[in-house]
């Protein structure tokens, strides 16, 4: 992950909201070519695929720390 998404979701996970998400494209650092939707777009919108690898290399335990870290267990 890269440090801006990772300051990024960091953040996000400290904030007082009761809900924090983000998205295997945020988690991944992937670029806008990955996006989930785009703006003006009438088709092809709300469908992403991970492949296993890219499930792979999201560092869960960075992510379990953050919920942990904030009380988001």
């Amino acid at each position: 992950m890269s440090r801006v998404c990772a300051a990024w979701i960091q953040t996000l996970w400290a904030s007082v909201a009761d809900l924090a998400v983000a998205t295997p494209q945020d988690l991944l650092a992937l670029d806008g070519t990955r996006r989930m939707n785009v703006p003006g777009t009438a088709t092809g919108n709300w469908s992403f695929r991970l492949t296993q690898e890219e499930m792979d290399t999201i560092s869960w335990d960075a992510v379990r720390d953050l919920n942990t870290l904030y009380g988001r267990l």
